[in-house]
């Protein structure tokens, strides 16, 4: 979700990293994402688009997550 406009982000790149495993989700344009992540060992979500600086949540339990994208500032060369 865009932090500022309250909205849902389409296409949103997902890495869920469990121990050696990882395993890559995209949102669909809603900004919704399911994954089925083992909670016996800690899962690391990555959530990456462009534009907006890249987040990472720990998981260790079953629990719905709402995840807020800060746009990063256009840098004009």
């Amino acid at each position: 979700m865009d932090k500022d406009l309250e909205t849902p982000l389409p296409d949103v790149n997902i890495l869920a990293i469990t121990g050696q495993d990882t395993t890559g989700y995209t949102t669909d344009n809603g900004g919704r994402f399911s994954a089925s992540i083992s909670t016996t060992k800690p899962t690391s979500l990555s959530f990456s688009h462009i534009g907006y600086e890249s987040s990472t949540q720990i998981i260790t339990s079953s629990e719905q997550l709402t995840i807020l994208l800060i746009r990063k500032p256009v840098q004009v060369p």
